[in-house]
């Protein structure tokens, strides 16, 4: 699934990164997935000023096909990329904010809480911060406190 919200690319992603998986399926699903995520990147990206990519998968070496720039993922894509890109995932139950995600200086990656946690509001403002409302306290990620390095 994705949309295009205030010239925010919404991307929700489908990504496998458990042992019992059989690989072959989750190779098939994580280059259909980026071959995916790439195209609408492509289309876009001459009309969005960020992009937000949805998982449940946290980063391993069992998606890393997906991630890294190493492996062909998304990264290589992302790194071409003038405009923040943020990774928003569950599966490790805590908040994690992770900057320079796979050393690109416009990619985040935050970890939502899990379970009991109340849905999170993803904000966007014109410096290029990206602000997490989960329904009981606001957080600003620091990351993007003066803006994403490189931008004016």
């Amino acid at each position: 699934m994705s949309f295009v919200h205030k010239r925010v690319l919404f991307l929700i992603v489908h990504l496998v990164s458990d042992y019992y998986d059989i690989e072959s399926e989750r190779q098939l699903r994580h280059s259909s997935q980026l071959a995916w995520a790439n195209d609408l990147i492509e289309e876009h990206k001459s009309s969005i000023d960020a992009i937000v990519i949805i998982g449940h998968s946290p980063p391993s070496t069992l998606n890393r096909d997906f991630f890294s720039a190493r492996y062909g993922g998304i990264s290589t894509t992302i790194e071409k990329l003038d405009i923040p890109v943020v990774y928003i995932h569950g599966s490790g139950h805590k908040f994690v904010e992770e900057q320079r995600f796979n050393s690109l200086d416009n990619f985040l990656r935050i970890q939502v809480p899990g379970r009991q946690a109340n849905p999170v509001r993803v904000s966007f403002d014109k410096s290029k911060r990206f602000y997490f409302d989960f329904n009981d306290d606001s957080i600003v990620t620091e990351c993007c406190l003066d803006g994403w390095p490189g931008t004016t």
